[in-house]
């Protein structure tokens, strides 16, 4: 879901303060699974993240990586903040 997604920013935001480094600023969408394949949850995570009254993180900073299985996800993925 978009809430797990987004508590995965907030623990790793934690565990950079608690050790004092440098702080999360930006997310890449990839890896652990084809993001196409979660395309909502996805973009609705991505567009939190540059939502200036919650993560704030610029949107150049949010960068979703995929061979995008089908056109559709592709049209889906689309809607994220660019």
């Amino acid at each position: 879901s978009a809430d797990e997604i987004l508590a995965q920013v907030v623990l790793a935001r934690k565990v950079c303060r608690v050790l004092d480094v440098y702080e999360v600023d930006g997310v890449v969408f990839m890896g652990m699974g084809e993001p196409a394949d979660n395309a909502d949850n996805v973009v609705t995570a991505a567009r939190r993240l540059t939502d200036n009254e919650q993560f704030g993180m610029a949107k150049n900073k949010v960068t979703i990586s995929t061979v995008g299985p089908t056109p559709e996800s592709f049209a889906v993925l689309g809607r994220a903040p660019a």
